[in-house]
C-alpha cells in the first residue's frame, strides 16, 4: 500500500474513533449552559481558575473536570467555567470516558489562572495554562457552564 493510501486509511480510522468516542460519552453531572457571561469575584485566600474550551472538535462531548480528584465542572466546546483553589500545587484532570488529560498547576492566592482545554491531533484531551490576555479574550466569546456538583 502506498503512503497516500495508508494516510487516508489512518485518517478515516481516526475520524471513526473520534465519532465513536464523541457519540458515546456522557456525564452524570447536571449542568446548564448560560447565554449571558458570568464572572467570578476574587477571594482573599484562594486562587481563581477559569477553564475554557474554544475548540469545536467534539463540541457536544461533555468533559468532566476534577481538581485533586474532586469534581469542579463540565466543559463542552465553546464554553468556560471557573472554580477556586487554595494555594499550592494541584492536579487538574479532564476526562471523557477513558480519554484523560492532566496538568499540575501551582496556585497562588489572589491570582487568576486560565486553563485551556483542547484535543491533540490524535483526539486526546489536552490541558495547558494560557496567558492571561488569551484567557480573558477567549472567555468573552464563550458561554458559561453552571455545574451542579455531586
Amino acid at each position: 500500500m502506498d503512503k497516500l493510501k495508508m494516510l487516508k486509511v489512518g485518517l478515516w480510522g481516526l475520524c471513526g474513533i473520534l465519532l465513536l468516542v464523541g457519540g458515546c460519552v456522557t456525564t452524570s453531572f447536571k449542568y446548564t449552559i448560560k447565554e449571558e457571561p458570568v464572572y467570578a469575584q476574587e477571594i482573599e485566600n484562594q486562587g481563581l481558575v477559569y477553564l475554557f474550551r474554544k475548540s469545536i472538535r467534539a463540541s457536544g462531548m461533555p468533559i468532566e473536570v476534577y481538581m485533586d480528584d474532586k469534581p469542579v465542572g463540565v466543559s463542552e466546546g465553546g464554553t468556560y467555567f471557573y472554580f477556586y483553589a487554595p494555594k499550592g500545587i494541584h492536579n487538574i484532570r479532564a476526562q471523557a470516558g477513558g480519554n484523560v488529560g492532566q496538568l499540575n498547576v501551582t496556585i497562588e492566592t489572589k491570582k487568576v489562572y486560565y486553563i485551556k482545554q483542547d484535543f491533540t491531533f490524535m483526539g486526546v484531551i489536552s490541558l495547558e495554562v494560557a496567558k492571561p490576555d488569551e484567557g480573558q479574550a477567549s472567555i468573552k466569546n464563550l458561554k458559561y457552564v453552571e455545574t451542579q456538583l455531586p
